[in-house]
């Protein structure tokens, strides 16, 4: 495999005087300008998440809900009107 030498001399620097026109370069300054803004802005939002995922807002404690009905009271009355039904259709049918 061939050696090469180091390159020592310096590269070519871009001059943007010879690259671009003024226009071209108010353009350019103005686009980069915006994007840097949009970059801070996002930044900024997303800092602003960040703390509000930190500390988010307490949840509201429930008061507390009213004593429920005893169910089984629900169960006995409708056992009673089933069973009924039941014996009317026995001694309805046969």
């Amino acid at each position: 495999m061939a050696v090469t030498p180091k390159h020592t001399e310096p590269g070519k620097h871009y001059d943007p005087s010879k690259e671009l026109s003024n226009d071209q370069r108010h353009r350019f300054t103005e686009i980069a300008n915006k994007a840097a803004e949009r970059r801070a802005e996002k930044e900024a939002a997303a800092k602003r998440q960040h703390q509000l995922e930190e500390h988010p807002h307490p949840e509201p404690v429930p008061q507390g809900h009213p004593k429920p009905q005893p169910n089984w009271l629900r169960t006995v009355i409708w056992s009673l009107v089933l069973g009924l039904l039941w014996i009317w259709i026995l001694f309805m049918t046969s």
